[in-house]
């Protein structure tokens, strides 16, 4: 297998690779075991593959292993070209909700906060400078094939971002424990931005600052807080909601 370009970003796993060439995305080679190619479902694929007429190859199953991510692989890996914007073409034009993360290290809560971010229909994602990537492979698999269908903007400055959504005049919304308000009792309208900060400290006081609004997720039991990815599902919906049922009334 050659090296892996920086332009390129790895695939593991039938579900995600199917979803990529489902959504078209741009697939450079794709690799696989002899195994994987005696299943029923590799078959199925391969046929797929063939007929989008994308490049596979074969290889051992001791090579595969060496560039699998996963303990246990599936036996088949795509290398694809990574979708770039610029920031100023980023926020043109928003016109639903966009959600921003700040410091998410952990890939499976991205992932998740990338798929909770499909299921609702955001319109955009930006990740701060030390989010993790998109593109890390625990980030692509978690996302179950969502990181295909949201623009995503990475390495962004905070303060540049937050400005460029006052020009856009898109309401900020930021999502912090010590917040007055319940994330239920604000009155949400598109578009808006939707802040949700790192798993050990949340947003800091200087960005908080900036927010329309500030709102938290009330505990009634005893745990302390919720998930990064739990809590931005919880207030997305609440998002999504109101704005579907002021389309239906208007």
């Amino acid at each position: 297998m050659p090296k892996l370009l920086d332009s390129c970003f790895i695939i593991e796993g039938i579900r995600s690779i199917e979803e990529a060439i489902n959504d078209n995305v741009q697939i450079v080679n794709i690799y696989y075991t002899e195994d994987f190619l005696r299943t029923t479902t590799g078959k199925s694929l391969l046929d797929k593959i063939q007929h989008k007429k994308i490049k596979a190859l074969q290889i051992s199953n001791r090579r595969f292993r060496h560039f699998a991510d996963t303990q246990t692989p599936q036996g088949i890996i795509a290398m694809a070209k990574k979708i770039s914007f610029t920031e100023p073409e980023f926020f043109n034009d928003v016109k639903g909700i966009m959600v921003f993360c700040y410091k998410i290290s952990d890939p499976g809560n991205l992932g998740t906060i990338i798929r909770i971010c499909d299921a609702v229909g955001v319109n955009r994602i930006v990740l701060s400078k030390d989010t993790v990537n998109q593109y890390n492979p625990k980030v692509v698999r978690a996302t179950m094939g969502s990181v295909f269908n949201v623009p995503i903007l990475s390495g962004s400055e905070i303060i540049d971002s937050i400005a460029r959504m006052r020009e856009k005049k898109i309401k900020i919304i930021m999502a912090d424990t010590t917040a007055k308000k319940n994330y239920d009792v604000v009155s949400y309208s598109t578009p808006c931005a939707l802040f949700v900060g790192s798993e050990a400290s949340g947003l800091p006081n200087d960005i908080l600052k900036y927010a329309d609004e500030i709102v938290k997720i009330p505990i009634f039991g005893k745990a302390e807080s919720l998930n990064v990815a739990v809590a931005t599902g919880i207030i997305l919906y609440e998002m999504a909601k109101q704005i579907r049922n002021c389309k239906t009334n208007a």
